[in-house]
């Protein structure tokens, strides 16, 4: 008989003795969770914003560990404090919102933790607005993609036109010494008809050589100057591939190119 009563006394010690553990050891956190708010306090009015928040979240874990139901307050003060560090929008979202979240039983037993909840959704908006621009997986829309590299315009059809009209240059040179010669050939003869002369033949020789450049530099010139226009307008990277068309035919009487398209 005795015996028996010793194993019913030993399972109520021991029920006993665990309930006195988890009451220390729920002592203990709450003395812990109560330095840890004195410490976040210091920080925040030293303007150590970042090691409050990190103090503060330190209490709330450990008034959870002490079953403490006010333990959602301090999460409002991490976020306030949060809210104060550059770079941590963020977390401090994260943190309000979790007050928010875990705080609705509390609101309907306090008017000040209500008042706490109307100033945490204001202060979220506001948070929620600075985030958006440098964290677009937050609250703003999809991540924009990288952009493009912009087209250049090709320096092909510059140069082939400027070659073009170079050209074109020469063979206006060319063609008025030929005008030059031709004024003085005229002068010399006094009329339609020349003396067969060696200065004359000479000069006419010159001029005749001199018309025949310039005649093949302005032909050929206006050849380059067209091509190196369809090339500035067909390799334009910012206009479509159907605006410009590029054209050429050659035919009995020579050859033309030129371009077709909407400007």
């Amino acid at each position: 008989m005795l015996r028996r009563t010793a194993l019913l006394v030993s399972p109520l010690c021991l029920l006993l003795f665990a309930s006195s553990l988890t009451h220390a050891q729920e002592d203990d956190a709450r003395e812990r969770a109560r330095q840890a708010i004195e410490e976040a306090q210091a920080h925040a009015e030293g303007g150590r914003h970042a090691l409050a928040a990190q103090r503060y979240l330190d209490a709330y874990d450990l008034m959870r560990e002490a079953h403490m139901r006010r333990a959602p307050l301090v999460l409002w003060n991490a976020g306030d404090e949060l809210s104060h560090v550059p770079g941590r929008e963020q977390d401090a979202i994260n943190a309000i919102r979790r007050f928010l979240e875990e705080s609705t039983t509390l609101a309907d037993e306090a008017a000040q933790v209500r008042d706490w909840r109307s100033s945490a959704m204001g202060l979220l908006d506001d948070l929620e607005a600075r985030a958006s621009p440098d964290e677009p997986g937050h609250g703003a829309g999809p991540e924009r993609p990288a952009s493009e590299p912009e087209g250049h315009l090709s320096p092909i059809g510059p140069v082939v036109l400027g070659a073009g009209i170079v050209v074109l240059g020469v063979g206006a040179i060319f063609g008025a010494l030929a005008l030059v010669d031709e004024s003085r050939l005229s002068d010399l003869c006094g009329g339609d008809v020349c003396l067969d002369t060696e200065e004359h033949r000479s000069l006419h020789s010159e001029m005749t050589t001199f018309a025949n450049v310039s005649d093949a530099l302005l032909i050929s010139g206006g050849l380059v100057a067209v091509t190196g226009l369809v090339l500035l307008f067909a390799l334009d990277p910012e206009r479509d591939d159907g605006d410009v068309a590029p054209q050429a035919f050659c035919g009995s009487s020579g050859c033309w190119a030129g371009i077709e398209g909407s400007f």
